[in-house]
């Protein structure tokens, strides 16, 4: 069972669009999958961080609808170095450098490296 917790203030258009979103998922999910205890709906939020590089890549793909490279997504998965080629392949908005303070913020093991 996977479990998050979130604290925040409760407000009537949160707890309104919360509603909304369980009236669209739960049917989804009741169809096929009665014995899935999934309540709060935490394993289904979080299924795309599984640890499989290639449900990470589907979810990306499908959420920033364009393609993903599985390979740069393998490569941030095993903590690899950062490359700007890597970076490319995944944002290729986003730089290098931009990224070294987020990579720092969340303890990246990854070297960032230039090349």
């Amino acid at each position: 069972m996977t479990a998050a917790l979130l604290s925040r203030e409760r407000t009537d258009a949160v707890d309104e669009a919360v509603v909304a979103l369980r009236c669209k998922v739960e049917p989804v999910l009741d169809e096929g999958l009665e014995s899935r205890q999934d309540p709060e709906g935490s394993e289904f939020l979080l299924s795309p961080l599984d640890g499989r590089p290639g449900t990470y890549r589907e979810w990306a793909a499908d959420y920033y609808e364009r393609e993903v490279s599985l390979s740069a997504v393998e490569h941030v998965n095993q903590h690899r170095a950062l490359t700007a080629e890597v970076v490319a392949l995944l944002n290729p908005e986003a730089s290098l450098e931009e990224l070294a303070a987020d990579a720092s913020e969340i303890g990246y093991l990854g070297v960032l490296r230039r090349c």
